[in-house]
């Protein structure tokens, strides 16, 4: 489940599936391109 609300909003991303850590996604949109950092704290 990923819900991309422009380059600078907030990405929310289903991460129950995800260990505890520190992840980045890169969000691309065209020629624009941005990286997200994701902390999972459970």
């Amino acid at each position: 489940v990923k819900q991309l609300v422009n380059m600078n909003g907030k990405v929310n991303v289903d991460v129950s599936a995800l260990a505890k850590g520190i992840y980045f996604v890169k969000v691309q949109n065209g020629s624009q391109s941005a990286t997200k950092r994701i902390d999972v704290l459970k």
